[in-house]
This record gives structure tokens, C-alpha cells and sequence, in this order.
């Protein structure tokens, strides 16, 4: 929270695909604030990506907070959002509509994770849901940077933009980035037990998917409206 604009590499961020920030952005007593914002805007100026993950942990100390934290998520290019945060954040409690109504926004590229029932990952083309691998977990931590990380890691490797993902293309990502969230459950810590890539490829090939049922994302996530 202390990072002052002096101490960073400006051209570094010109040259970027993605620029990610979370909360911390949001702390107006600390040099970081003043800071981040610099950093958007130029980030803006260079057509860098936008990418935001608001992180939730604990209530917001303020309206005001608040409010920049929903203020961020409507503004990124590039979103993920649990769906209790859905909830929490925005007071959209179907998680459909929500997206929907992002996606009309500014946001070009939408992840909704919901823990061991998957995502769902959409863009103005169209919405996918994708269930999660049958992995027994110990510990969840690191679980939503992994799919984070993932989900910027893939789609800087795509030679088209993210608005022209098609449907097979969202498929395959949302697979890559359950892969590696579930990967990640398999021993405790975060950082040292992230899988990489040959392991979460494994994943895909050879363990099962937790709700292959067939029916329609509409109508099993109704019980998922709070």
C-alpha cells in the first residue's frame, strides 16, 4: 500500500496486454491510491486491458468504499466475481442476470466462480457454464488467483480479441481455469501448490467433472439464487 508511481516502470505497463488490480487500489490514506489511478489511466491511453478482482473479505468500512469497489467492477475490461459477491457487491442475486448486465456495461469478459460447482464465463458473444473436476480438496486457498491468473494467462495467449471468443473458445478456457483452481485445492498453501500447465492438462483428460447431469446452467442454478 505504500507503492508511489516514482517506484514503478512506466513503460513496463505500456507494453503489458493486462494490468490486474484488486481493493488495495482503494485505500485513500495510503500512497497507492494516488498511484493506481496513474496507473489506469496510462494503462487506458495504451489500450492495456483492464482487469479487476474485487477480493471480498470483510464488510466495506464505508459507503464510499463500497462504491469504488462497484464503480471498479463496472468499469473493467476483464471481471471475476464469486457469486456470493454477486450478492454482496452488487445485490444481484441471479447470477445470469448479473452477468448479462455487465456485459451490457463496459465489461468485455465476465468469470462468475462458484467453488466446486465451476464458473460460468462469458462476453458479449454468449455465456458458458462449465463444471469444475471431481478433486478431493484440503484447502482453498490460492484457489480464486489460480483461476484468476489462469483466465489472464489464457487470454493473452489468443490470437483474437476477447470480444470475438467464441463459444468453444469460452469452453476451453473456463476448463483451463477450473483445472488449475482445482488443482490448486490438492495441498495446503497457495503459491508452491498451483499447478502448472502439463498437470492441469492432466486434470482435464482424466478426471471427472462434478455435475455432468446435461440439463441447462438456467435451470440448475436456480437454487443458487440468495
Amino acid at each position: 500500500m505504500d507503492i508511489n508511481a516514482e517506484k514503478i516502470d512506466m513503460n513496463c505497463l505500456k507494453e503489458s496486454k493486462v494490468f490486474l488490480y484488486t481493493p488495495l487500489a482503494h485505500e485513500r490514506d495510503y500512497p497507492i491510491y494516488k498511484t493506481i489511478n496513474q496507473l489506469l489511466e496510462l494503462a487506458r491511453v495504451n489500450n492495456v486491458l483492464i482487469a479487476y478482482d474485487p477480493n471480498f473479505r470483510f464488510p466495506y468500512r464505508t459507503e464510499e468504499e463500497h462504491q469504488s469497489v462497484v464503480d471498479a467492477i463496472r468499469t473493467s475490461d476483464i471481471l471475476k466475481l464469486t457469486i456470493e459477491e454477486m450478492s454482496i457487491i452488487l445485490g444481484e442475486h441471479d447470477v445470469i442476470k448479473g452477468i448479462e448486465k455487465l456485459l451490457g456495461g463496459n465489461v468485455k469478459l465476465a468469470a462468475v466462480t462458484m467453488g466446486k460447482y465451476g464458473c460460468f464465463l462469458g462476453n458479449r458473444n454468449g455465456l458458458v457454464y462449465r463444471p469444475t473436476f471431481n478433486i478431493p480438496g484440503q484447502d482453498t486457498t490460492g484457489t480464486g488467483d489460480s483461476f484468476m491468473g489462469t483466465l489472464l494467462y489464457s487470454i493473452t495467449c489468443e490470437d483474437i480479441k476477447i470480444d470475438c471468443l467464441n463459444q468453444k473458445d469460452l469452453e476451453r478456457i473456463a476448463d483451463f481455469c477450473n483445472a488449475c483452481a482445482s488443482g490448486c485445492t490438492m495441498h495446503r498453501g497457495s503459491l508452491l501448490v498451483m499447478p502448472n500447465k502439463e498437470q492441469a492438462e492432466k486434470f482435464m483428460c482424466e478426471i471427472p467433472r462434478i455435475h455432468q447431469t446435461g440439463e441447462s446452467p438456467l435451470g440448475f442454478f436456480k437454487e443458487w439464487k440468495m
